[in-house]
């Protein structure tokens, strides 16, 4: 190879790698903004970049990726979730905690988009292409979903007991539809907006509202198992109360045998209606048998 075809070659991987690094491409799951212009001159907003889209880029434009399709936003104790499980305290006064997730979809229609970013996602320095910023988005989703929820699930709680709350089905039916309610609501009161849609929102069409998957309130752990006990206990409780309606009832009907048939025969015609009664074998009368006991 020629010195002037080395160079050459060496010109056009750099031009193909320059323009490489001039373009904003998008896979089926995201969407774009595009905005040109810098600190000079200012920033103006362009376009957005729809799905599996390869946008060439000018000089001084900018991009920022953002996911279309269902996200979650998690409170628990497992690895991955952006915040642990939530807060409440029930009318009795008894702290309780609520693991779970809100299931959404960001508002991909293009002005909802472009809004959250310049009044919202920016200043978190969100961009779902930039790894380099990983905690922007766990603190965005934090305060934007995370605060709204726990003053929601809060506010529910406070009209039930924990009794309630941790044992009584209706009641956390009651309890979770009306923290759906108040948390859509606050939701959109802190973002300003329609941001935060219903997980199947494709960007067009109703918004809706995010999606939660609340688990069971618990108590403290040292309450949650006296509890635990208490209803161990009532479960043995019915169990006895139920042998000994079972015992009251065979002593009644022996009773009453007693009356028809006398003490020793009501005993007899009650051994044989159990499942292990002997053989009963007839005798002329004055006659005798001889009975050798079964070995085991």
């Amino acid at each position: 190879m020629t010195t002037t075809t080395a160079g050459r070659l060496a010109l056009a991987l750099a031009a193909a790698a320059l323009l490489a690094a001039a373009c904003a491409q998008t896979d089926a799951n995201e969407i774009a903004l595009n905005y040109s212009g810098g600190p000079i001159e200012g920033v103006s907003f362009l376009r957005c970049i729809p799905p599996n889209k390869v946008q060439p880029l000018g000089w001084d434009d900018s991009a920022y990726v953002y996911r279309r399709g269902q996200l979650a936003y998690r409170f628990d104790s497992e690895d991955g979730a952006q915040a642990g499980p939530i807060e409440i305290v029930s009318r009795d006064n008894v702290k309780m905690t609520v693991p779970g997730a809100a299931n959404f979809a960001l508002n991909t229609a293009c002005d909802k988009l472009r809004a959250f970013h310049e009044r919202i996602a920016k200043g978190y320095g969100v961009d779902f292409a930039d790894d380099n910023n990983p905690h922007g988005w766990d603190k965005l989703v934090n305060t934007y979903l995370g605060q709204p929820l726990a003053r929601a699930m809060k506010e529910a709680a406070s009209g039930y007991n924990m009794r309630a709350l941790y044992n009584d089905a209706r009641t956390y039916t009651a309890w979770s539809t009306k923290v759906g309610q108040l948390a859509s609501k606050y939701t959109r009161e802190l973002a300003g907006d329609d941001y935060f849609c219903a997980p199947t929102f494709q960007g067009t069409g109703d918004c809706g509202s995010p999606t939660l998957v609340l688990q069971k309130p618990s108590p403290p752990q040292e309450m949650e198992e006296a509890l635990a006990a208490e209803q161990v206990a009532k479960v043995q409780k019915a169990v006895q109360e139920q042998v000994n309606a079972r015992t009251n009832t065979e002593m009644k009907s022996l009773r009453q045998l007693e009356g028809v048939l006398g003490a020793q025969w009501a005993v007899l015609y009650k051994i044989y209606q159990s499942s292990d009664h002997p053989p009963f074998v007839p005798l002329p009368s004055g006659g005798s048998i001889q009975m050798t006991s079964p070995t085991k």
